[in-house]
Order: C-alpha cells, then structure tokens, then sequence
C-alpha cells in the first residue's frame, strides 16, 4: 500500500474507510435477517388498572385470568388491592381509585344509597349456602329458634345483614329478640371461638375457618332455602363512560378465564385455592355448587330488587336508584364480549 514517509497516502485512507463501512453494512444486514423482530417490536405499554378483590372463592375468575395472564395478554397491567369485605371494596372505588371491585348486592345498594354512581358490569359468580349461620352447641343453640335472646356477630351493611334478617324471619325468630354485634369479617372467628359472641353470619372462608375453630361445638345453619348469592364485577359509572375500551378488555379477560374453569377445573381450583388461602380439601367439598360464569340474568335483578326493598324498609331511605334498580346494570360490555350471557330483559 502506498506511503509517504510511512504514513498511509489519502487513496489507500479512502479504500480502508469504504472497506469497513462494507463490512459493518454487511454485519447489520446480517443481524436484520437473524432477529427482524428486534428491529420491529414496538409493543406498547400495558394500561395501568387497580382491582379491588376479598380473599374469598366468589373472586374465582378475577384469580383465574390473574395467574394465568390474561390480562396482560388483553393489554392490563393489573395491581391487586385486597380488602376484608364488600363495603371496603366498593369504597375503594373511590377512596384507593381501583378501577374496578367485586361485590355481593347489599353494598353495592348501600353505597347508591349514600349516592355512589356504582354500576354491575357482569355478574361473576353464584351459589347456595355461602352465607351460612356458624353457633356454639354449649351456649344452648340446637336449632335456628334457639337463636332467640342470643348474641350474633355479623358485618352490618353486607349481605350477611341481609341473610340473617331473612334468616330469623324464615325461622319465625323476632330481629328485636336478637342482638346484633357488628363484627369485621376477620374478626368473626375469634369473636365466636372467645365466646364474645353465641352465634355468626357470615361467608366462606371465615365460616370454614370457624367450623374448624369450634370443632364438634360448631352447629352450622345453611341458608341454601332462602338465599342465592350473587357475587358482581362492578365499576364507578364515569370510569365506565371514559373506559370503555379498557372495561371491555377487562370482561374479556375474566370470560377466557371462565373458559380455562371449564377445560381445566383441576389447575383452576389450585389457583383458587392459592389466592384465596382455603385449603383445597375444603373447597373440593362445594366445588359442585360454585357457579363461576360471567352473566346478568333475570334472577339476579330479581335478588337485586329483594336487597333494594329490604334496604329501604331497613333505612327508611328511598332514593330513586333505589326505586329502580335496572338502571344500575351496564350490560353493553359484557353484551359485545358475550351476547348470550345477557339474558335478562332489556
């Protein structure tokens, strides 16, 4: 190569420049024709939404499509935000702005009451006796009439208020013959099992967990005759008008879960059990009465207009909603994901 007192001339400067501008070229192509995706993966960013769910198996699709990412796979980067009853997570809506809760009716119309704009979006599960009567056989209690005179813990403002208002007048029990002990669901057990109180409504897990406190002085009243609960998907209703895309992501995700349910029961029960901390032997005891299955149905706004009318006995309030329970179901969501589900008259 040419030099000029050993230093490199201006053309042969010129050629090794062109030389390693080829092979970089090359390199890059190269590169380009093995990983194309790199150069194409422009995935956006995951929408931010926080859920507000109870440690209980009613949450059974919400845990589901949670473990199994379906609603990353729907564009939901979902945080997890867990409460200890209904009242709390409706309040979470506003207070914590979580996105969306799940809930029994009574305090979804307890905060319409109080003038909340809460909407069910879908229900997501039902079942019998999940509300059950857990008392103490030492404090003379052998039958649902025996409740008379006694102390009963239950949650005031959640279904379990409702169940056991329908309970006693089932049972030919006067409410005024009974003292109510308004107790935070995670409180129930030791209440019972201290004998603070003589008898508790309430739901599952805390009734297993009291059965298996109290052992052979546990009796269990179930409520399967008067009582079917329904377990709700809902959202405030602003976030509803400028969400809409997102609410629908979000049914469409807890309907591929409901899908998993029914294909792998099996996974899908171990996934409850984990996330709602029962014990698997316990659950497989009422798997065959756990309905996890997004719907709005006729007998779920009859419920809710039988909740409404004891809460405006109980209250003495009557606001409008109230008056018309219809105009708190958003149905159009679940109707784009899964028309069929929709079945009540609209």
């Amino acid at each position: 190569m040419e030099t000029t007192n050993g230093i490199l001339s201006y053309r042969a400067l010129l050629i090794l420049l062109l030389i390693s501008v080829s092979a970089l070229l090359a390199v890059s192509a190269a590169y380009m024709a093995w990983a194309p995706e790199a150069a194409t993966d422009k995935t956006p960013p995951l929408d931010e939404v926080t859920v507000a769910v109870l440690p209980v198996p009613n949450d059974g699709l919400f845990f589901v499509a949670y473990a199994k990412n379906f609603f990353a796979e729907e564009g939901l980067a979902v945080t997890v935000r867990w409460f200890e009853s209904g009242q709390e997570v409706i309040q979470a809506l506003y207070k914590d702005k979580a996105a969306f809760a799940f809930s029994g009716n009574s305090p979804i119309l307890h905060a319409v009451a109080q003038g909340r704009e809460v909407r069910i979006v879908s229900t997501v599960f039902d079942s019998y006796n999940v509300l059950l009567v857990v008392a103490r056989k030492d404090r003379g209690i052998m039958s649902p009439k025996d409740l008379s005179g006694k102390r009963i813990g239950v949650t005031l403002g959640s279904n379990g208020e409702f169940v056991l208002d329908t309970f006693l007048l089932y049972h030919d029990v006067a409410s005024e013959r009974v003292e109510l002990i308004n107790i935070a669901p995670n409180r129930m057990v030791d209440a019972l099992a201290d004998g603070a109180v003589d008898a508790i409504v309430s739901w599952e897990p805390y009734t297993i967990f009291a059965e298996q406190k109290l052992r052979e002085n546990a009796l269990v009243f179930g409520t399967k005759d008067i009582h079917r609960s329904f377990f709700q998907l809902v959202a405030d209703a602003e976030y509803i008008r400028s969400h809409a895309d997102t609410v629908e992501r979000f049914v469409r995700a807890l309907a591929r879960a409901e899908q998993f349910i029914r294909e792998n029961p099996k996974e899908a029960w171990e996934i409850v059990s984990d996330m709602s901390k029962i014990d698997n032997a316990f659950l497989a005891e009422r798997y065959a009465r756990y309905t996890f299955s997004l719907n709005l149905s006729q007998p779920m706004l009859i419920d809710l207009e039988r909740h409404a009318r004891w809460l405006t006995k109980k209250t003495g309030a009557s606001p409008p909603q109230l008056n018309s329970v219809f105009g708190l179901i958003h149905w159009e969501a679940l109707e784009r994901v899964r028309p069929d589900a929709v079945t009540l008259i609209h």
